[in-house]
């Protein structure tokens, strides 16, 4: 109770600012204020992800981008705060709107989340991993288990900022290992894969071709963006 009343205080005295614009927000608006927000630059249900990003690719049932990712934009901002900036509730913030929206538009039913994980050195170096907390964002919604650890990533990858589609295809083959601790849980099994930001979608691939191989069942992949 005391928490509360403090933070209230501590609100009304300093209000919290947006993230985006650094304007002081109004009752109920969280990180990002509704200016800002409606410039966020929706990806239609309508609009075919799977075909456009990973070319119909067979291993992906479904997939799910809440917003076009684009430089100056306030998703880039707010990515980047996730990231860069130990926000690490902005990932759950959209998290929470990817599990809505998942309910919404998706039948199936899905057993596990698993977060597209880090190598250990940047995760070190970041202290965490920001996939996971979009993937804790969607657990709260839709009641599913995280398999943090599912997925090692065994390989360190240069920078792909500068790669081609094909140079990230391969940047990242044999990147990514299953943890045999968790190799019990996969066969049949409905997986979500999570990310931050889909670039190419090379990445996704192969985090989902390490699964299937292990006989997962439907995989459909999420992410708060989704690159031009």
């Amino acid at each position: 109770m005391f928490k509360k009343i403090f933070s209230g205080v501590a609100n009304f005295i300093v209000p919290p600012i947006c993230l985006c614009c650094g304007k002081p927000m109004i009752d109920k608006e969280i990180y990002i204020c509704r200016q800002c927000f409606l410039k966020l630059e929706k990806i239609s249900p309508s609009f075919d992800i799977i075909k456009y990003q990973f070319h119909e690719n067979s291993f992906i049932s479904h997939a799910i981008s809440l917003f076009l990712f684009k430089e100056d934009n306030p998703v880039q901002v707010m990515v980047h705060g996730l990231k860069y900036r130990q926000m690490r509730n902005i990932g759950k913030f959209f998290g929470r709107m990817i599990g809505f929206e998942i309910s919404k538009r998706i039948r199936d039913n899905f057993d596990y989340i698993v977060p597209v994980p880090l190598h250990i050195s940047k995760k070190r170096e970041r202290t965490y991993n920001q996939s996971e907390f979009i993937s804790k964002g969607i657990s709260e919604t839709l009641n599913i288990k995280v398999m943090d650890k599912c997925l090692k990533r065994v390989k360190f990858t240069q920078t792909q900022t500068k790669l081609n589609r094909e140079q990230r295809q391969e940047n990242v083959r044999g990147a990514f290992s299953i943890n045999q601790k968790f190799a019990d849980n996969i066969p049949g099994k409905n997986i979500i894969i999570v990310d931050d930001v889909v670039t190419t979608g090379a990445t996704i691939l192969e985090c989902a071709r390490i699964l299937k191989e292990e006989s997962a069942g439907k995989i459909m992949v999420c992410s708060i963006a989704l690159a031009e």
